[in-house]
């Protein structure tokens, strides 16, 4: 008997108390006080805005190009020969003035058929006095013949219509005075013929200083040497490239540029005038904030064949600094890339904001009086590299979202610090301005 009550106090007993357990608990779970449900809340998303602001605004139309010289040149000689003197800094980089004499041909030769053509101007002006001497005499005979035949008229007067026209003409000296007639006209023609002579002999004697002046090459303009071809000894004819140069009081800069941009734009179409201002940028090579000076001088007929852009051509005066009062001046080299922000005309009460805010071409995410997101359409006036201006869809002092939005949803809550009151739909008050807008302020 006490071990069938011992088996039922190990066996039974503990199944007992975990039954009653369970259902005390369950009971108190059941008459536990429950707290109200309150409904699902939709949380806002924190974001970052900046303020639009709206003002007259001058319009920088940015462009890219390559630098070029406005003259350059590859000389060849005018006559053939050896060379006999080259200019001791005749070597590429080497600056040469206008009229500085840069090589020489061996000028022999040339100093010999000066010397021949002066000789033959000598024989030519003999020439023309003997044809004019000759000249002098045949009119003097002419005149003297002229006398003789008055003579001969009178007598024949006097006879009266007694002979044949065979002995008229001879009474009358009709022959002797054809003949004195022709003589003049013969010494008329040869004077006529020495002085062509005379001038041919000058025209040769202006070649021949003309070909021994050609002698010398000199810089046709102020200039540097990009290439030299020849070496002291060498000979050379005609057309045989000797140096190549280029100009150093101006170089060009050919910017392609968008069509849409043209319209702000001062480019002539003809160089009688210069047009818009342009400043010039080589930041690899100049540093930051350090630019050259140019103007818009033409407007190119033809469009820019890879991006069917437009192209003008800026004028850079002095590009390589050699002037003395542009020592400090960094060089604008030809064949440089360079960067160019063209001043063109001026818009007022544009909204301005940064480019990057701009979605989908056309659009930006504004966050509404009621701190949710409102996806705007816009219409935009220019578009710049860091900056748009715009005209219509956006106004001074909304508040443009620019944190980027994985599925930006319109009506979607939105604010704009941790810590803004409520029940999480904030009202924002101030804002941040990315970091590539207008150095951080909005």
């Amino acid at each position: 008997m006490r071990s069938l009550i011992a088996v039922l106090l190990k066996g039974v007993l503990p199944l007992v108390i975990l039954a009653v357990t369970i259902l005390v608990a369950r009971l108190m779970m059941d008459t536990a006080p429950r707290p109200p449900r309150r409904p699902a809340q939709r949380h806002a998303k924190l974001v970052e805005f900046y303020e639009a602001t709206a003002a007259t605004q001058a319009i920088t139309v940015e462009a890219m190009g390559t630098v070029m010289p406005a003259r350059q040149v590859e000389l060849k000689p005018q006559v053939s020969g050896p060379l006999v003197w080259l200019a001791p800094r005749l070597i590429p980089g080497a600056y040469f003035r206008q009229g500085e004499p840069l090589l020489r041909i061996e000028p022999r030769d040339y100093e010999l058929a000066t010397t021949q053509r002066e000789q033959d101007i000598g024989v030519a002006e003999a020439a023309v006095v003997e044809a004019r001497r000759r000249l002098v005499l045949a009119e003097r005979d002419l005149t003297m013949e002229m006398g003789s035949q008055s003579v001969a008229q009178r007598e024949y007067d006097l006879l009266g219509d007694q002979t044949s026209d065979q002995n008229r003409e001879l009474i009358l000296r009709e022959p002797q005075l054809r003949a004195a007639k022709a003589e003049v006209e013969a010494a008329q023609a040869g004077v006529k013929s020495a002085q062509a002579s005379l001038q041919a002999s000058h025209a040769r004697l202006e070649q021949a200083r003309l070909d021994l002046k050609r002698t010398h090459i000199l810089a046709p303009f102020n200039a540097a040497v990009m290439e030299k071809l020849v070496e002291l000894g060498d000979t050379v004819t005609n057309g045989t490239p000797l140096v190549k140069l280029v100009g150093t009081d101006e170089f060009w800069v050919e910017l392609a540029v968008a069509m849409r941009d043209l319209k702000w734009i001062d480019a002539p179409v003809e160089p009688d005038r210069l047009g818009s201002p342009v400043r010039l940028y080589d930041t690899a090579a100049w540093g930051r904030g350090v630019y050259r000076e140019g103007r818009v001088l033409m407007r190119l007929p033809g469009v820019d064949p890879k991006g069917r852009m437009a192209r003008l051509l800026v004028t850079v005066k002095n590009p390589l600094a050699l002037a003395q009062e542009t020592a400090n001046t960094p060089p604008l080299l030809a064949g440089t890339y360079v960067r160019a922000e063209i001043t063109g005309g001026s818009t007022e009460n544009a909204v301005v904001i940064p480019r990057e805010l701009l979605r989908d071409d056309d659009h930006v995410w504004v966050i509404s009086p009621d701190s949710t997101l409102q996806i705007r359409s816009v219409e935009v006036l220019y578009r710049g590299r860091d900056r748009i201006m715009i005209t219509a869809g956006l106004d001074a002092g909304e508040k443009i979202v620019t944190t980027d939005l994985s599925v930006p949803v319109e009506g979607m809550p939105l604010r704009t610090g941790a810590g803004d009151p409520g029940d999480g739909v904030a009202v924002g008050s101030s804002g941040t301005t990315p970091p590539a807008a207008n150095g951080g302020r909005p």
